[in-house]
């Protein structure tokens, strides 16, 4: 998967939602719907949480989803 003007990076964007995907250039637009849906998947097993958060049960998932709750959406 990457930037190039086709291929299968182009198509997996397109899926997620198939009027957002809009390409000018090296300039990828994305509506804010599709961010949120894989925000959590994508970034959950890059997280390393510490063992205090560990011991209490915490999940990378659950911080990154109450992140994902808690930040309001930019203005465009």
């Amino acid at each position: 998967m990457g930037k190039s003007k086709g291929g299968l990076g182009r198509d997996f964007y397109s899926l997620l939602d198939d009027n957002s995907f809009e390409s000018k250039g090296p300039v990828t637009k994305l509506a804010l719907k599709d961010i949120q849906a894989v925000f959590v998947s994508t970034c959950a097993h890059r997280l390393l949480l510490s063992a205090e958060a560990d011991a209490k049960g915490m999940r990378a998932e659950e911080l990154l989803e109450s992140i994902l709750k808690s930040t309001p959406a930019p203005r465009i």
